[in-house]
């Protein structure tokens, strides 16, 4: 489908209606005319329509899952609603005076000319997860083929996979660094590495997930386990195929840590949440507040709240001799379920993270001001915490 929207002359959009037997407005039936209030004799009141491409924003044709790939593929479309028609190209969204109603906005943002394919596929990908699916089993068909569109990246279980050169040798990235602004449900048959296998709206960090010489990536390829250099641009072909159960899972190498939680409540300046725990050094316990991915993980438990945290993200600043921060370092909270992890949240100790607190050996709690640079750098060593965890190989599914 992916391929028919992007090669067609023009789409035809029925926006009309909240099924596919609505029809067509101005062709299989007539369009709606204006409300015409008479106030006197001589005057009336007119209330006037939405402009087209507002009405499609709050359509159910907007709202579906599977329409996504006909709005951001196709050069040019026309959209039928109840009250008119209006025909958008690819050229029109170049001119920001022209864009009205949110569809626009989005379209002419993911304008294959002022974005990259990777930053293209991590946009589709936001909006998709917000909309609805009526059957969970088409969350991987309903995208994969907008996502095969796009020149310069490949993809897997919907997560997009680039490289920096020709070669496939370095620089590879993987979009894991997405999360979920509000707690959602688990879609089963899908890994909880991707986004499909969430059912709810997901965003992105700024940084993605880098594969360097201190995290190893595998994924199924082949019968096998490989590389993920060995595999990118082969990827996305298991799509059209029965794939096996194998290539729902991830095997990473990497630091894991157990992490302890407590739950805070609320206090000037200090908003109440379950927050994970931090060694920041011998002196000062971090309690930052994660993002999670389900409601059940911090529902369910009291205190004494334990789980195992991956580093995905790392990339260190050296200030000063004395100073050894991450500066970028994003965490999956993962669960056990038998043979292998599942995601349940992440947090990130990026600098701009504001939702950071600090424990003093006094057991005085205070949040971090950010405002005036990084005030963790005042307490050195920004790796400590993780000494206290190992280097392991696990599947994450």
């Amino acid at each position: 489908m992916g391929t028919i929207y992007s090669s067609a002359q023009f789409t035809i959009v029925a926006a009309a209606g909240t099924d596919a037997n609505a029809g067509l407005p101005g062709v299989s039936c007539a369009f709606t005319n204006p409300k015409i209030c008479s106030v006197t004799k001589d005057l009336c009141l007119v209330a006037l329509p939405q402009s087209v491409t507002q009405s499609v924003s709050g359509s159910a044709w907007y709202s579906r899952a599977w329409t996504l790939q006909e709005g951001y593929l196709s050069k040019r479309r026309l959209f039928f609603v109840e009250h008119g028609a209006e025909f958008i190209c690819d050229q029109d969204l170049q001119d920001k005076g022209l864009l009205v109603g949110h569809v626009a906005k989005e379209l002419a943002a993911s304008l294959p000319s002022t974005i990259t394919s990777w930053d293209r596929a991590n946009h589709m990908m936001r909006q998709f997860t917000g909309r609805s699916l009526t059957y969970d089993t088409d969350a991987l068909n309903a995208i994969v083929g907008a996502l095969e569109t796009l020149e310069g990246v490949d993809n897997t279980m919907g997560v997009v996979i680039s490289s920096s050169n020709a070669s496939k040798t370095s620089s590879i990235q993987m979009a894991l660094s997405w999360h979920h602004p509000i707690p959602c449900s688990r879609r089963k048959g899908f890994p909880s590495w991707s986004p499909i296998g969430w059912r709810g709206h997901v965003d992105y960090l700024d940084h993605q997930t880098i594969i360097s010489s201190g995290f190893r990536l595998e994924v199924w390829y082949n019968g096998r386990y490989r590389l993920l250099s060995e595999t990118i641009g082969r990827l996305s072909r298991q799509h059209r195929a029965n794939e096996p159960e194998q290539a729902k899972f991830l095997r990473l190498k990497t630091i894991v840590v157990m992490l302890d939680f407590e739950d805070l409540d609320e206090s000037p300046n200090i908003p109440a949440g379950l927050y994970v725990k931090i060694p920041y050094n011998h002196d000062l316990t971090l309690l930052v507040q994660p993002l999670w991915d389900v409601e059940s993980v911090y529902q369910t438990h009291e205190h004494g709240l334990q789980l195992a945290c991956a580093v995905l993200v790392r990339r260190r600043t050296l200030m000063q001799t004395t100073w050894r921060c991450e500066r970028e370092t994003q965490i999956i909270i993962m669960q056990p379920l038998g043979t292998h992890y599942e995601r349940v949240g992440c947090f990130d100790l990026n600098w701009s993270y504001r939702n950071i607190l600090a424990r003093d050996k006094q057991g005085r709690t205070f949040p971090l001001d950010f405002s005036y640079g990084n005030p963790l750098l005042e307490y050195g060593d920004g790796t400590f915490w993780m000494e206290t965890g190992e280097e392991r190989t696990f599947l994450l599914g």
